[in-house]
C-alpha cells in the first residue's frame, strides 16, 4: 500500500513555484492512491458515466500524461500512453508515479 508521507519541510517553504507544483502533483497523486487502497478489484474497476470511467483508467491517464510532459519538454517524442490494465492495484501506480514525476523534475529544471 503506498503511504502520504509528510514533507521534510512545509510546501510553502519552497522558493521555486515549479518545485511547488510538482511537489503538489505528486502529493494529491499519493492521496488519491492511498484512498483507493481498500477498493476490491472490482470497485478499482468499476465503469462510470464520466472521465475515463474507472478509476485504473483515470489512474494510468493522468501516469501517462506526467511521461509525455517529461518526453516533450526533453525534445521527444511522446511515448504511448501505459496500458490501464497492467496496474490491477492503486498501489501498482506508484513506481510508474514516481518515475513520471521524477522525469518531469529533470526536463522541467533544465529549462530556464
Amino acid at each position: 500500500m503506498a503511504t502520504v508521507d509528510t514533507p521534510a519541510r512545509s510546501i510553502a517553504s519552497y522558493a521555486d513555484p515549479l518545485e511547488i507544483l510538482l511537489e503538489q502533483d505528486l502529493w494529491g497523486t499519493r492521496l488519491i492512491i492511498d484512498s483507493a487502497a481498500p477498493l476490491t478489484g472490482e470497485q478499482f474497476r468499476t465503469e462510470f458515466p464520466m472521465g475515463f470511467g474507472t478509476l485504473q483508467k483515470t489512474l494510468a491517464h493522468m501516469a501517462s500524461a506526467v511521461y509525455r510532459w517529461g518526453d516533450v519538454l526533453g525534445g521527444n517524442m511522446p511515448r504511448a500512453p501505459l496500458e490501464w490494465a497492467n496496474f490491477p492495484t492503486p498501489a501498482s501506480f506508484v513506481p510508474a508515479f514516481d518515475e513520471s514525476n521524477a522525469l518531469l523534475r529533470v526536463q522541467a529544471a533544465a529549462r530556464p
